[in-house]
């Protein structure tokens, strides 16, 4: 049993205190003390493709690209801007709709670039990146160029990890309804906790200072949380699953319901097949109704991050009743 203090401390000690330039603050944890649960392997290596629902997955499709933690945002109808770690950075790409891809360039010395457009119409960027004196990763928030390739005015949030914190990281960033902004991350109490799903929210609509929001949106090792659609009461997202158990579990996607983007609902049933590993999904809607979604992946033999596996990239559409 965890005592409420000895969390509450541990946040504060993560989230803030992290120096002058921090601009997170950390709002009391309110949660009800709980055992913590062994994960059920055998349970979740027998979940099927698709839920009872009708979510599912459809047409998975490799294309001629490989990195991690992609990024993707409509151009325009006929194309797509498609951003992926690569190494040393993040490489840029324009798209069709196919994935006939050219290349834009690099961004060096960042990874895991997410980008929204704020309230007052302007193009910001959340990244993760890595002070080569502490070895200490944080993330960032700067102002973007139109065509991502460049940046300036880049303010920490205060939000940081040590250099042996494997599981953390993996940024997404939503407008929220009223104009602010949430972010969300994979964060670990320890190395040996399953991770989490924690959230911030900005104090205003800029986007620059940010508030932790209370417990956890999903814990038990699901991690790359993607909101797909923030809207009043009607939230939707996907995420991947822990690496922790492979080559036995696949790190599936599963999808995620909420009505204001922390209180998350979904089945625990996976929509991707079990005989093989995807993380790091990404989306944007369709004129149907479904979205299109670009994800990394690699056999379950070869996922492990620890075997330092290149992933291919995937593209899928996700089919919603």
């Amino acid at each position: 049993m965890r005592e409420k203090k000895f969390v509450l401390f541990f946040l504060i000690l993560v989230f803030g205190m992290c120096g002058s330039d921090s601009s997170i603050e950390v709002n009391e944890l309110v949660e009800e003390d709980k055992e913590t649960a062994q994960t059920d392997t055998d349970n979740k290596s027998d979940l099927v493709s698709k839920d009872s629902q009708g979510i599912a997955i459809e047409n998975i499709k490799s294309i001629d690209h490989y990195g991690t933690s992609s990024h993707m945002e409509i151009v325009d109808d006929s194309t797509l801007r498609l951003f992926y770690n690569d190494f040393g950075g993040v490489v840029v790409f324009l798209c069709s709709y196919d994935f006939d891809c050219e290349k834009q360039g690099n961004i060096q010395f960042i990874t895991d670039l997410t980008l929204i457009e704020t309230l007052d119409g302007e193009r910001r960027g959340y990244f993760v990146e890595m002070n080569p004196n502490t070895m200490e990763s944080g993330i960032y928030t700067a102002k973007f160029s139109e065509d991502g390739l460049t940046y300036t005015e880049k303010t920490p949030l205060g939000i940081t990890a040590r250099e042996d914190e494997v599981a953390w990281g993996v940024p997404d960033t939503v407008v929220m309804p009223n104009g602010l902004i949430r972010v969300y991350w994979v964060y670990t109490e320890d190395n040996f906790s399953p991770e989490k799903i924690v959230s911030a929210t900005s104090k205003t609509t800029k986007g620059i200072e940010f508030t932790l929001d209370p417990g956890y949106r999903i814990d038990d090792g699901y991690v790359d949380f993607e909101v797909l659609k923030a809207e009043e009461g009607d939230w939707r997202a996907v995420m991947s699953y822990t690496p922790h158990y492979l080559p036995n579990i696949p790190q599936s996607l599963f999808y995620a319901i909420s009505r204001d983007g922390l209180d998350w609902e979904f089945s625990k049933e996976r929509i991707t097949e079990k005989d093989f590993s995807y993380l790091d999904p990404t989306g944007v809607p369709l004129d149907n109704g479904t979205y299109l979604l670009v994800m990394s992946g690699a056999t379950n033999e070869m996922a492990d991050p620890m075997k330092n596996p290149n992933y291919q990239l995937f593209t899928a559409q996700l089919i919603l009743p």
